[in-house]
């Protein structure tokens, strides 16, 4: 009868059984403990196990769901290989106990017995196991690798390249031949991305053969150094190995150091595991492997979490071919050669990491491609997320493959040992098919400074985001670029590139986009398909661009859709887009163009603006002297003025009418040829002209041309046979209309007999010069940040910075006391106090220096022969009247505000925050001030567009509010009524603060 109820009973213990897990063990680990505890004395803290070599002998036994503790504030030398599998739920576990540091898992082994060699301050000693020595440690630090030239010498501590012979041999400048380098390694500089270590096979004299061919073919003009030799060492702390007698020498100024103990780099791996699924590693440090110090492969949920690897000879984590990895509030630093590399894998979350001091010393990086990153990942389905990355030598974030997010990352101080690189970098294999691929919300800053050991150590290549050969289908949005040495965004041979709501700040160029891709590869290469839109690109530097297109073919116009964009700059409103086409060819154009044209050639960015404000860069504070030309308004001759042109067709003419005065002078071409060198220079006071080396001189000029934004050139140069530059020249750019032009030339060479010539080609058409004048002057140099505050975020709330003066927003949106940010962003802020002009006013700006070609350096044909007299013969100006085109109105672009919202937090005005929202700028409802100027009191008219509180605000022309008033309004249009009697004159500003919209407008008080 009892039988049933039994039987359930039996069912469900089985069941419980089946269910329930196991009992996990674990194991504690001290550097304090004994080995010869057994295994059930050591699952206690107090009778812990001693060494790593217990722990692999036990390796074996581990079960799913045990763990493995060690001792925090313990250093426990040798290495760890996991040999065991956790399950779903039920991982192995290593970890930490106790309180203090974390334990510290080291892969180095001791060197001491230390020799004197018989030179003075070099002691040696062996290592019999060691297999190479990479790396040397003394307490907490790294040992520098003995190097010749030293890295503080002249040029950085790299010698030239006079000839190289392919990849293995080349003969170099300034290399000492008394001692015999073979043996050595010598670091060479085959491109601007790689830098090579080989060994010196042999030597004839400055001609070294190498054991081991470089990546490239090594050029001449590039650099090279030798290290890891004895004759190297000439500083405290510099080492080498000698591998053929396992031999450290080691260069110290201590008198006798025979006991002192160093540590050189010795377990290829110091955590390794290989083949096993679910283990999590977390809160110990690992350090000074040989190869890596940590290591994956083919292995399957494997998680690090608030894990450290640091002083790595070469890499601080290596994961292959694995999948579902994790590595979480991680800390890399000061590993040679990569932070942590990741390929052909699947599933990999990189998130909140922080990699420090990556690749930094030259010559202690590998060879080749792929070397001094911090971070490389390649593979699918792989998340690199709020990751903080400063001080790397190469690239900050390498990544390869599809279904990518590389998101909310902070990338600071970048290719500081090689460039042509960038803080977020990825490149694409031939008909390799990319999708979901997503570089949203980075803040990347400061990349430059590995030019040096190169041919052109003045130009730069470190860029912010590069999109470099055949990527495709990536989306580039709300990134933060600032201060690097090349672009903002670089796009080379790409397609299908979607670029928005980017903020690119005081970059050498904020975007460049240029397709100079092979024949074989050509559709893959073109530029084609990229959308451009909602980005704000800012240039501070007057010297350049904010946009560099550049093709090998006449195709620019074609690369894809721009539109939305604010081109902010501030110190030069004109050449905003520098175009090239039909690169390395003899029909090559260079053009400089402004939004206007750009707009008009293209039919490109119709709804875009620029800046918000201009500011003069310069103030003159004194004149020092009288105009030095004697016709200078032009009112009834032209004489002391000629023209040469290279092909004959100059034409100088007097003209009735001039700039608010009679007369003018006129210059063009009489015929053209079509030409593309065909040029003409107007020269005025030749060789009438005394100029003095370190003076400023300014000229002042009206102009007039017959097509709006065509560049003419501007120099001061000797007149005669020399004809050298005696100052920077200057370009300005025409409008249809008279303008007032001022610059300032600075002085770099003496002549008592200068000129002014004023360059035009047959495209420039036809210019009307009136009212010149040149006089010595004393200037003062404005620093655009003066005038300009660029501010950003890397934190992961919200936050606001406070502001001491009022500003405008590049996006015009005003800010008064403070400025909120959401995460991850930037705002570029424009000074109010400054009384700029507005965009409308077209202002007289100093303009620069015409760049240097982009890419390809072609010679510039030389002028005509001169006449007997060492000049070119210049056409008498003709006394004929005649008549100028119609006068062309100029378009003016819309004013446009956003919405403000209150901070959330008020920091300090030095803190280097904030960013900007999502949202376009919206149209400005009406609001007036009348009558303005003001003197007793100002009728007051906005509009409400949602029914709600409005605040109205008063402030002075140093940020502070001095009136304010509040009251709850319906939507619609409303007048009120401001006092102004007890208001001093000067200038204020009024704000009316309403629900989702915020009204700005200046008041002059009387």
């Amino acid at each position: 009868m009892n039988r049933l109820p039994l039987t359930l009973s039996g069912v469900l213990g089985l069941l419980l059984i089946t269910i329930l897990p196991a009992s996990a063990t674990t194991y504690y680990f001290s550097s304090a403990g004994k080995d010869t505890y057994s295994a059930a004395q050591a699952q206690r803290p107090a009778t812990p196990w001693k060494s790593l070599a217990k722990l692999e002998e036990i390796m074996s036994s581990l079960q799913a769901g045990d763990s493995v503790l060690f001792r925090r504030g313990d250093t426990f030398y040798g290495r760890i290989r996991i040999t065991a599998s956790g399950q779903a739920g039920r991982p192995i576990v290593f970890a930490a106990y106790g309180s203090g540091a974390q334990p510290i898992i080291d892969g180095s082994v001791r060197l001491t017995d230390w020799k004197p060699t018989g030179t003075p301050r070099r002691w040696q000693t062996t290592c019999d196991d060691c297999e190479t020595v990479p790396a040397l440690y003394r307490g907490e630090r790294s040992l520098p690798l003995g190097r010749y030239p030293n890295s503080d010498d002249a040029n950085g501590g790299y010698l030239t390249i006079r000839q190289g012979v392919g990849r293995n041999s080349f003969t170099g400048e300034g290399l000492p031949t008394a001692t015999s380098w073979e043996g050595a390694e010598a670091v060479v500089r085959s491109a601007r991305w790689t830098l090579d270590r080989a060994t010196i096979e042999r030597q004839s004299g400055s001609t070294l053969t190498l054991a081991e061919n470089t990546t490239y073919t090594i050029p001449p003009g590039f650099g090279f150094f030798i290290q890891n030799h004895p004759a190297t060492l000439d500083q405290a702390g510099e080492w080498s190995y000698e591998a053929s007698q396992r031999r450290v020498t080691w260069f110290t100024n201590q008198a006798n150091p025979r006991g002192v103990i160093l540590h050189a780099a010795y377990h290829p791996y110091v955590l390794e595991i290989r083949g096993k699924e679910y283990v999590n590693i977390s809160k110990l440090t690992f350090r000074r492997a040989r190869v890596s110090n940590l290591y994956l492969w083919g292995s399957k949920h494997i998680t690090l979490k608030e894990v450290n690897s640091n002083q790595g000879a070469t890499d601080g984590m290596q994961v292959f071919n694995s999948q579902q990895i994790t590595v979480a509030y991680c800390t890399f630093d000061q590993n040679a050669n990569n932070g942590l590399v990741a390929k052909n894998s699947e599933t990999l979350t990189i998130r909140d990491n922080t990699l420090t001091n990556t690749g930094t010393v030259a010559g202690q990086g590998s060879s080749g491609d792929g070397s001094y990153n911090a971070l490389t990942v390649t593979g699918n389905r792989i998340d690199v997320l709020r990751n903080t990355i400063t001080q790397t030598g190469y690239v900050g974030i390498d990544f390869r493959g599809t279904n990518v997010l590389v998101s909310n990352n902070t990338v600071s101080h970048f290719c500081t040992v090689k460039d042509d690189g960038a803080g977020i970098y990825t490149w694409t294999r031939s008909q390799q098919r990319l999708e979901n691929i997503r570089v949203s919300g980075n803040v990347i800053l400061h990349g430059g400074g590995g030019e040096i050991g190169t041919d052109r150590p003045e130009k730069s290549l470190a860029e912010g985001i590069y999109l470099d050969e055949r990527t495709h289908n990536v989306e580039v949005d709300r990134n933060t670029v600032a201060y690097c040495g090349g672009s903002g965004i670089y796009v080379h041979n790409s397609r299908a590139i979607s670029l928005h709501h980017n903020t690119l700040y005081d970059n050498k160029v904020p975007l460049k986009m240029i397709s100079n891709g092979g024949a074989a590869n050509r559709q893959e290469m073109q530029i084609r398909n990229c959308q451009v839109y909602n980005n704000t690109l800012v240039e501070l530097d007057r010297k350049q661009p904010l946009v560099e297109l550049v093709s090998m073919e006449k195709d620019v116009a074609r690369f894809g859709s721009f539109n939305q964009n604010r081109y902010v700059h501030p110190f030069r409103p004109y050449g905003i887009f520098r175009v090239i086409e039909q690169l390395g060819t003899s029909e090559r154009s260079d053009r400089d163009l402004s939004l206007r044209s750009w707009q008009q050639w293209t039919e490109q960015d119709p709804s875009s603006t620029l800046s918000p404000h201009y500011y003069k860069p310069f103030r003159v504070t004194e004149v020092l002297g009288d105009n030095m030309f004697a016709n200078a308004s032009f009112d009834s001759t032209t004489a002391e003025w000629g023209a040469w042109a290279r092909y004959g067709n100059a034409q100088v003419q007097w003209h009735k009418t001039g700039h608010e005065d009679t007369g003018s002078l006129q210059v063009g071409f009489s015929s053209l040829t079509g030409k593309r060198d065909a040029k003409l220079l107007l020269s005025g006071q030749h060789g009438e002209l005394a100029i003095q080396a370190g003076t400023d001189y300014r000229l002042q000029l009206s102009v007039k041309g017959s097509q709006d934004d065509q560049p003419v050139k501007l120099i001061l140069r000797k007149s005669g046979g020399d004809r050298s530059e005696l100052a920077p020249s200057r370009t300005l750019y025409t409008h249809t209309t008279w303008k007032q032009y001022e610059f300032i030339f600075q002085a770099e060479a003496s002549s008592s007999t200068a000129r002014l010539d004023i360059q035009l080609t047959e495209d420039d058409g036809t210019l009307w010069i009136d009212q010149v004048s040149l006089q010595p002057v004393t200037v003062q140099f404005s620093e655009p940040t003066d005038s300009v505050r660029f501010v950003y975020n890397t934190k992961k709330e919200t936050v606001a910075t406070s502001l001491s003066i009022p500003r405008i927003g590049a996006d015009r949106r005003t800010y008064f006391g403070s400025a909120q940010v959401p995460p991850y962003r930037s705002l570029v802020l424009l000074s109010a106090l400054d009384m700029p002009l507005s965009s409308a006013e077209e202002p007289v700006l100093e303009d620069v220096p015409e760049a240097e070609p982009v890419l390809e350096d072609e010679p510039t044909a030389e002028e005509p022969s001169s006449d007997s007299d060492g000049e070119p013969e210049m056409a008498e100006a003709q006394n004929e009247i005649v008549d100028a085109p119609e006068e062309v109105a100029e378009e003016t672009p819309t004013d446009q505000e956003d919405s403000e919202t209150e901070p959330l937090v008020i920091l300090p005005e030095e803190e280097v925050i904030t960013g900007l929202s999502d949202e376009e700028p919206s149209p400005v409802p009406s609001l007036t001030l009348y009558p303005n100027p003001a003197r007793h009191q100002v009728s007051l008219t906005y509009e409400v567009l949602y029914s709600g509180n409005v605040r109205v605000v008063i402030g002075d022309a140093q940020g502070r509010t001095i009136y304010q008033k509040e009251e709850r309004k319906g939507n619609g249009v409303h007048t009120t009524t401001l006092p102004l009697s007890q208001l001093r004159p000067g200038w204020y500003t009024v704000r009316v603060v309403t629900e989702g919209q915020v009204y700005y407008s200046k008041l002059v008080i009387q």
